[in-house]
């Protein structure tokens, strides 16, 4: 398809009342367009989501249009499903299958892994969005270069660093998504000089800055 043509699709009313509840205000203020585009690509970056149960559709008149005459009548932009469509986006077996597998891979974080998360998120201005599915990605191809206790280093003199501006009103900028930090290699800034004196010990339930 030619890059400047735009295809018109339909967006369920279920799926708007999520995004009116749970985006926080300056996301809202985008639009419908910039919102769902952004939700796209943040789906194709996720292998998990493409690797989930091709969907099965059905059809049922229960749908209505009110809750959403608001939106219409303040001009915002919003495309509804057919009136005579609700969807079911995965069959119930194989989805039941999928989250058992995704239950039970989230429970196979490395110790090293969940230190260097609890870490990381413990940093007072970060990006609203952290998304530890990708993180664990991210973790995994940074281990090919670097060791795991090194980007433990790393992630706690970064936050540390970022709580001294703060406390001292000195600003800095927010710590990006846990995965762009990994991804993009910003702990390389915190590596100089860092000496692993002892293993790593690894204490349930606690991360010690």
């Amino acid at each position: 398809m030619p890059a400047d043509i735009q295809s018109r699709v339909t967006i369920h009313p279920s799926l708007v009342s999520l995004i009116e509840e749970r985006l926080p205000q300056y996301k809202r203020d985008q639009g419908l367009s910039a919102i769902v585009n952004d939700l796209i690509y943040s789906a194709l970056d996720n292998d998990n989501i493409m690797k989930r149960p091709p969907g099965r559709y059905s059809c049922s008149s229960s749908n209505s249009l009110e809750g959403l005459d608001k939106s219409v009548r303040e001009g915002r932009e919003t495309f509804l499903a057919p009136v005579s469509e609700s969807f079911v986006c995965h069959d119930p077996k194989e989805h039941k299958a999928f989250l058992k597998e995704q239950k039970e891979s989230a429970q196979k974080d490395s110790p090293s892994f969940q230190i260097w998360w609890e870490v990381y998120q413990a940093a007072g201005s970060k990006a609203s969005n952290q998304s530890k599915a990708k993180a664990r990605i991210a973790w995994k191809e940074a281990l090919k270069t670097e060791k795991a206790e090194s980007l433990i280093e790393a992630a706690k003199r970064a936050v540390k660093d970022q709580a001294s501006k703060l406390g001292q009103d000195i600003w800095c900028a927010p710590f990006p998504d846990a995965h762009r930090w990994l991804r993009d290699e910003c702990y390389t800034l915190w590596l100089e000089n860092i000496t692993v004196a002892q293993p790593l010990r690894i204490v349930s339930g606690e991360t010690i800055l």
